[in-house]
């Protein structure tokens, strides 16, 4: 799963763009000509804007983000177990969950006639799983 960006890029860059702004309106007091001042004024207006655009964006991104709502989602798909169905190759039977060994089957046993089961995704499974060494089949 991939991460949702919080809002705290744009947030940074709005809050920069903001003091870049702010320190270019100051520079625009203190200008010698009549272009510098509106050089200076135009970067402050743009820093300004772009900056409270940005921190608004940064914010409605983070408030998206941190709703209650997807936070009991998530807490609920974590807590709930994951139930899946699968059915034993060799004794037929249903079991809860594909790391469960058959409760059927005597561990034992299973071990013992391992290298005669002929469905090749329990082959598979059993091998996963540590209870089948190698991949010779005895028939």
């Amino acid at each position: 799963m991939t991460e949702r960006p919080d809002g705290s890029t744009p947030t940074t860059i709005g809050w920069m763009l903001i003091i870049i702004g702010v320190m270019s309106a100051l520079m625009a007091n203190s200008a010698d000509s009549n272009e510098g001042f509106y050089l200076a004024l135009f970067f402050a207006n743009l820093g300004i804007g772009l900056g409270v655009l940005l921190c608004s964006l940064g914010y409605l991104a983070r408030a998206i983000w941190f709703l209650p709502g997807r936070t009991l989602e998530a807490e609920q798909a974590y807590a709930e177990p994951q139930k899946e169905e699968a059915t034993c190759a060799y004794c037929k039977k249903v079991i809860a969950g594909p790391a469960q060994p058959c409760s059927a089957v005597d561990p034992q046993a299973l071990q013992a006639t391992v290298e005669r089961i002929d469905d090749d995704e329990c082959l598979r499974a059993l091998h996963a799983e540590g209870l089948l060494l190698s991949d010779d089949r005895q028939d």
